[in-house]
């Protein structure tokens, strides 16, 4: 009985270090090489001309007909048309295939944009939208005097003929502000200049200048010069005198003095109409701001606030000036997509265009708070493969042509998830699995099996140890093996 037990431990031991063999040989017949017409290290090996590779085949090394290429019965080597059938390449249907002598390449057809993610050109073309049929869609900002051309990814504004494009004025790109090309100083009804300014046609309105001789007394001379003008007093006119004497009982009239035995006008004032008439108002304490100029003009004076400052009250010019201040420089709450417009009384936030004024939502002026969580990829959450699309309450998501929407399925939104759609190839493969096991030492009837079972189109059992009974011959088994589809190679 002892006997019994130590022949069938040292069985078991003897079974086991065979086991470890088989085990430690799998590498082995990997590595496996066999002999054959070319050598894999030797590119000239094998026919260049006729496109042939050296490849491990069926156990040797062949000379075979490079990938994109196949064997014609006369031995030549024929380049694969990857483009005759769909399932053989991976461009887009809204791409064009174009067979290459080392494969194919992928281009989308006009009217397409690559969408395609990067190494793969023409897989995922999807529809190019033209923002100018949909502008209320896609936040299209023409001015209404310009006509929208659509551009590759995006859309380009041009002012009609018969408009001057005044975009820049107003810090815009070209297209968004468009005026009337007229000539204002043609017709006076379309200009305030003073009779006595010259008016001229510039290309966003007309300027007003006064003319030589006469003085701009306009309310707003910093912005709009050339309104009022009158003309200047002549320093010799202030000693204008009459001719009557004076002295003793005669006494001059109307205001004059008698200076030297004559009634003159005291200096500052000339005769007019008989009466002396003051022409430097400005030196009897005048009641302009300190921020004004003082003109003398013929029997009183005009205030004008001085370059930089602007009439309180137009009504009284010159009475009260507040200085100009852009608070568009620096000092503004508009939001950063609005654009700020400096005005005499402040300054004034419109949006941007494809922005949308939110600012009434939070109790705030117009232009302080704007949304587009388009216009930033970390403001939106579409998928990568989406379009995102503005609308007044928010945005949403529209997953590529190409492309399928799944956000359902991970209870999100329409256009968080998009995948591509795809359709694989039918392909025939060779599945192998190889199959070892023991019984236990209690077991009345011990087993030690090894088994190779090759998985296709069809299962087949090819062997079990049992057949075999040494290592070498295993191997050589192994080595045998006819696979079903012809696929599969050893090396």
């Amino acid at each position: 009985m002892p006997q019994q037990r130590f022949d069938k431990s040292l069985t078991l031991f003897i079974l086991l270090i065979f086991l470890l063999n088989v085990k430690s040989e799998r590498q082995t017949i990997l590595a496996y090489r066999a002999p054959g017409e070319c050598d894999v290290n030797d590119p000239l090996s094998c026919s260049r001309q006729k496109h042939e590779v050296c490849s491990f085949l069926d156990g040797v090394y062949k000379c075979t007909c490079a990938s994109s290429y196949s064997r014609l019965p006369d031995g030549r080597c024929l380049a694969i048309d990857e483009c005759s059938d769909p399932k053989l390449n991976e461009c887009s249907t809204d791409a064009i295939c174009k067979d290459l002598p080392e494969g194919y390449s992928c281009h989308c057809k006009p009217g397409f944009a690559d969408v395609s993610k990067r190494g793969r050109p023409g897989s995922v073309c999807r529809k190019e939208q033209n923002e100018c049929q949909s502008p209320h869609t896609y936040g299209v900002d023409c001015d209404a005097n310009a006509a929208c051309t659509d551009t590759s990814g995006s859309y380009e504004c041009r002012c009609n003929p018969g408009y001057s494009d005044v975009s820049e004025t107003y810090a815009l790109l070209p297209g968004r502000k468009c005026i009337q090309t007229i000539n204002e100083c043609e017709d006076k009804t379309k200009n305030d200049c003073s009779e006595n300014a010259i008016c001229t046609d510039a290309k966003d309105g007309y300027t007003c200048a006064c003319k030589k001789g006469y003085v701009d007394a306009s309310t707003n001379v910093a912005k709009y010069p050339g309104r009022t003008c009158n003309k200047a007093v002549q320093e010799e006119q202030h000693y204008i005198t009459n001719i009557k004497q004076c002295g003793g009982s005669h006494h001059c009239p109307n205001g004059q003095i008698c200076v030297d035995d004559y009634c003159k006008c005291a200096e500052g004032s000339v005769l007019v109409g008989g009466a002396c008439k003051l022409t430097a108002a400005c030196q009897v304490d005048p009641e302009c701001d300190k921020n004004a100029l003082c003109i003398n003009v013929l029997g009183s004076y005009t205030c004008q606030c001085k370059p930089g400052y602007f009439d309180v009250d137009p009504v009284t010019p010159g009475r009260e000036c507040k200085e100009l201040t852009n608070e568009c420089v620096d000092r503004h709450e508009c939001s950063p997509y609005a654009k700020c417009i400096d005005n005499k009384d402040g300054y004034e936030c419109e949006c941007n265009g494809g922005y949308t004024d939110v600012s009434h939502q939070f109790g705030l002026k117009p232009g302080r708070k704007s949304s587009n969580e388009c216009a930033e990829r970390s403001l939106n959450t579409c998928d990568e493969s989406a379009d995102c699309i503005d609308t007044p309450q928010g945005y949403t998501c529209q997953c590529f042509s190409g492309y399928i929407d799944v956000s359902v399925s991970a209870h999100l939104p329409p256009g968080r998830v998009c995948t591509v759609e795809t359709s694989c190839p039918k392909q025939k493969t060779d599945l192998i699995f190889l199959i070892d096991g023991s019984g236990s030492i209690g077991s009345q009837v011990f087993r030690n099996e090894v088994g190779l079972i090759q998985y296709s189109d069809q299962v087949r059992h090819e062997f079990g140890l049992s057949q075999y009974s040494d290592k070498q011959s295993l191997l050589a088994a192994v080595d045998n093996i006819n696979y079903l589809t012809g696929l599969t190679r050893r090396v």
